[in-house]
């Protein structure tokens, strides 16, 4: 145990010897190490958290546990592991706990440090890792960090002439943008870790095959309705194992979820929802596609981006279709009131595909209450409409708002 700890050690000391692009979640992570909460890094496996953890602790003295490591998963004396990081950390300050969902009955120990008085950063690539004892114990004493792959604008810093092409093509995990790996290899290998490691490994799959396929149909159906009963038919396994294997997907980061708004929480419940991915490198990676789907992925990166800016699907964000049966990408809530629809295209140069798409916003906010209509291009059309505000979507990302 005590070599394992030493090891990681050099491997921690040789990463804050990197040069790192500052990310746009690091400015909130830094704030928060003025408060005395435990800081909690949330987010798909190699999207970043472990070296946000690193750069908010850079200038303590802090400990740090990777429980990727098997070494130190099979500890069966967590008194003991303090004893050693004592020993290769004297007198730390913090606890870095790293990838903490794989250590059993973690949250006990967590909850033990807590009451003791340690200070404690710890990531997870589990969605469901502030769920059960944890959270009863924790409330109102940490705080998430989302942690996401990088954003188009964070990849215009790395390489200022990427374009939009590029981006949904190649994603925005690190190791892809800035260590310049093969992107599909890399994607490759990275689905199937998360399927192997993070699900049937930790959920105790037995139909992986099924499990696999499933992945599969929607990954290739990315931006697009889904039932429960269409992927038990297609995946062959029941609605309620096909429904468990979603959560199991969401919950690892790899897809989310996009309700239907409906001002009846009951009848929310009986709609389709859309799925995303989590990021559009996946795509070309993973499956077999005819064409590029230029659209679906410029709104899968959309509704991305409103996620980055603290957009909660769900709670902020869903889709809607109006009494006519016309569907609009994004409904956005701030409370009980909706404050923006927006609509996204790749091009809307066809008088036809332009009069679907500001036809459908105009109807929906008339509907809704909304006068705040966005449309999201591509590229700029000639055309505008006086009750439709149109945007590039380059420059809406550089613009930017919050949704915290």
């Amino acid at each position: 145990m005590l070599s394992t700890i030493k090891l990681q050690k050099t491997e921690r000391d040789f990463l804050l010897s990197q040069d790192y692009i500052e990310r746009e979640v690091l400015v909130e992570a830094k704030k928060s190490m003025d408060n005395q909460l435990i800081k909690v890094l949330m987010g798909p496996r190699r999207a970043g958290k472990s070296v946000l953890g690193l750069l908010m602790l850079k200038q303590t003295n802090f400990a740090y546990l990777n429980f990727d490591d098997e070494q130190l998963i099979r500890a069966d004396n967590y008194n003991k592991l303090l004893e050693m990081c004592e020993v290769v950390y004297p007198g730390f300050e913090y606890l870095f706990l790293d990838e903490v969902q794989n250590l059993p009955k973690w949250e006990l120990w967590v909850n033990k440090l807590l009451r003791r008085g340690y200070k404690l950063v710890i990531t997870g690539s589990n969605a469901n890792l502030l769920g059960g004892e944890l959270a009863t114990h924790l409330t109102g004493r940490y705080q998430r960090i989302e942690v996401w792959p990088m954003s188009y604008s964070e990849s215009k810093i790395v390489d200022s002439e990427i374009s939009i092409y590029q981006y949904l093509i190649n994603g925005g995990y690190p190791e892809v943008l800035v260590k310049r790996v093969e992107a599909n290899t890399y994607l490759q290998t990275l689905f199937e870790s998360i399927l192997l490691k993070d699900i049937v490994k930790r959920f105790r799959v037995r139909q992986v095959e099924e499990l696999y396929n499933l992945a599969k149909y929607l990954m290739g159906q990315f931006a697009s309705l889904y039932s429960y009963r269409a992927l038990s038919r297609m995946s062959g396994v029941s609605v309620s194992t096909a429904q468990k294997y979603v959560r199991y997907l969401e919950e690892t980061y790899m897809f989310l979820s996009l309700p239907r708004f409906d001002f009846k929480y009951r009848k929310q419940l009986g709609y389709n929802k859309k799925m995303y991915v989590v990021d559009t490198g996946m795509v070309a990676a993973n499956t077999v596609q005819n064409s590029k789907n230029w659209g679906r992925l410029l709104e899968n990166m959309v509704v991305m981006e409103w996620v980055r800016r603290g957009g909660v699907l769900g709670r902020d964000l869903f889709y809607y279709k109006t009494k006519n049966n016309k569907e609009v990408d994004l409904l956005v809530k701030k409370g009980s009131e909706v404050v923006e629809l927006v609509q996204i295209a790749w091009e809307v140069n066809g008088e036809k595909t332009w009069k679907r798409e500001v036809s459908a916003l105009i109807e929906a906010g008339k509907e809704l209450g909304c006068s705040n209509l966005t449309l999201l291009v591509h590229e700029k059309p000639e055309k505008l409409s006086e009750k439709v505000k149109v945007m590039e979507v380059g420059g809406w990302v550089e613009k930017g708002t919050d949704l915290r």
